[in-house]
């Protein structure tokens, strides 16, 4: 039996909470998990285990995303800053009901209004929502200001279709208007269906992203972070 894994959370009273995850088989070459067909639960409780908010959790099908979702209203009546625990739990196609993360969450009273959260040492967010792509792109850039410079991005390929070549890239920038290619950015030449890529990067801009330049279509997924993934 394997534990969840942990993951600590940070929000402020009334803000949205959303946070993209990739999960992975447990094997020599890692390919994304499918969650065609599985449900989920995420809640967030109170050290004595009443239920605080229950949260939207939403797949990424064959290409292993999960992306966990709490709406402004989930802490908006919370009027002290509080640690509570949170925790998501997956019931798979063969019946099997597994909590596979949680861990903390630090709920913030303030921000704009007087209380300023802490920076945190990781982050992991979405630069190409999952879906099929057919036509060369470019991910949402990600503001990494307040981060180490050292980072690193993920990309989970599903099905390709038919004679498909692409390639993916990082760049970045200073004013989120005007990109360039990052030194070192560029994935491998030959990416192939039905596998996952991690990309170590040092950066020297604000903001990254990454592009991609595609003949064909591709099932896809992709990340960036900073901290441990």
């Amino acid at each position: 039996m394997s534990c969840p894994v942990q993951f600590k959370l940070c929000v402020v009273a009334g803000d949205t909470l959303r946070e993209p995850f990739i999960m992975e088989t447990d094997t020599l070459t890692p390919v994304p998990i499918d969650f065609t067909g599985c449900t989920a639960r995420s809640t967030v409780r109170s050290a004595d285990g009443t239920v605080v908010a229950t949260g939207i959790v939403t797949f990424g099908g064959v290409l292993g995303t999960i992306v966990l979702f709490y709406p402004t209203s989930s802490f908006a009546e919370i009027s002290a800053s509080i640690t509570h625990d949170w925790d998501l739990e997956i019931t798979y196609t063969n019946g099997d009901v597994v909590t596979e993360m949680g861990g903390t969450i630090d709920v913030l009273v303030g921000s704009s209004r007087g209380v300023v959260p802490p920076v945190v040492a990781s982050i992991l967010r979405q630069t190409f929502s999952p879906q099929t792509y057919d036509q060369n792109a470019d991910g949402m850039p990600v503001d990494l200001l307040t981060y180490d410079a050292n980072g690193y991005a993920i990309v989970a390929f599903g099905p390709f279709g038919g004679g498909t070549t692409l390639t993916t890239k990082l760049q970045e920038s200073n004013n989120n208007i005007t990109f360039v290619d990052m030194a070192g950015g560029a994935f491998p030449v030959g990416m192939v269906a039905s596998t996952t890529y991690r990309l170590r990067f040092t950066r020297t801009r604000r903001y990254v992203r990454m592009t991609l330049t595609i003949s064909g279509s591709a099932d896809l997924s992709a990340m960036i972070g900073v901290g441990a993934p």
